[in-house]
């Protein structure tokens, strides 16, 4: 498969479709989670991080509630990302590889070490603070959400 982000990306605006479209932030996510990872399975997906034409490519795909970045990432060379916060919430498929994401915890603040297996993958509240290892020639498929601000408050104050 020569560009495996347009497979991904066509996934994705389908699901969206079928998925109400008031269903936001995490619960969004992890249900996108496992039916982008049912569909690539379904499609005997097979990746080769060698032809992949673009690494690192960026798509953004909204609507009138949610705005979507998804990202594609090909590491080359094994890298480590350490004490990053996510700003927004964000979903990490591993796509070929296995790779380590240490984050601390929010009550206890312990350091907790997750092992993300290929085709499995991972939400990251916003506010999370994560390192992460990947390991040479690792693709990793990343989906941030960010929320459109829909008030359901008047914004006035209405008086009489």
């Amino acid at each position: 498969m020569k560009n495996p982000s347009k497979l991904i990306n066509s996934i994705i605006k389908e699901e969206l479709s079928i998925i109400n479209k008031k269903i936001i932030g995490p619960v969004l996510l992890e249900i996108l989670k496992y039916k982008i990872i049912d569909k690539l399975k379904i499609n005997n997906f097979v990746l080769i991080p060698k032809n992949i034409i673009d690494e690192n490519e960026e798509i953004i795909t909204d609507d009138e509630f949610r705005t979507i970045t998804i990202k594609l990432n090909v590491f080359k060379s094994s890298s480590t990302n350490l004490n990053s916060i996510i700003k927004n919430n964000q979903l990490i498929i591993c796509l070929n590889k296995i790779i380590t994401i240490n984050f601390e915890n929010f009550k206890p603040k312990k350091n907790l070490e997750h092992i993300c297996i290929p085709m499995t993958g991972i939400l990251l509240p916003e506010g999370s603070k994560c390192s992460f290892n990947y390991p040479k020639d690792a693709v990793v498929l990343n989906l941030i959400t960010s929320n459109k601000s829909q008030s359901i408050e008047k914004s006035d104050e209405v008086t009489i």
